[in-house]
């Protein structure tokens, strides 16, 4: 936990309230995934909350207490930490392939030594998370290549 000395100044207020929230995420996440029609979110940007349709984030930056989102046409820096937005986004769809990147696995173009490319967007896979990104990422498509093929 995290407490607070008089007098009390907003920015470290803001700090442990966000601490705090996260530690709740975190207790209380639920294992259902977000429905799938459910495509919308809403993230921090300064002191407004703007609403954002994961489906077309392309991958997340991470910049310690805030995150970079890449999307096709722009970019939007958010306050919230890459550890939030990862547990807000749905695991079947987003990967953490580096401390400092989560990937939207349906925006991947090319995956080759060690790295992801993204609208050539080169990003790196680090190499404690290689082996589980390799066998998420085959066994997802090789489940929807037998998907395809059963219909």
């Amino acid at each position: 936990m995290d407490y607070l000395l008089k007098p009390i100044v907003f920015q470290r207020f803001f700090q442990a309230a966000t601490k705090a929230f996260q530690q709740f995420v975190q207790r209380n996440k639920s294992t259902q995934e977000p429905v799938a029609n459910d495509t919308m979110l809403f993230v921090r940007q300064g002191d407004a909350f703007v609403k954002i349709s994961w489906t077309d984030i392309l991958y997340a930056e991470s910049m310690q207490n805030y995150t970079k989102l890449h999307f096709k046409e722009r970019t939007l820096t958010i306050h919230q930490t890459m550890l939030a937005l990862e547990e807000a986004l749905p695991d079947s769809h987003f990967f953490r392939i580096h401390k400092s990147y989560l990937v939207n696995v349906n925006h991947i173009d090319i995956i080759s030594g060690g790295r992801v490319y993204i609208r050539e967007q080169e990003l790196p896979i680090s190499r404690t998370k290689e082996k589980s990104f390799s066998k998420t990422w085959f066994l997802r498509s090789s489940l929807a290549v037998n998907r395809a093929y059963s219909i």
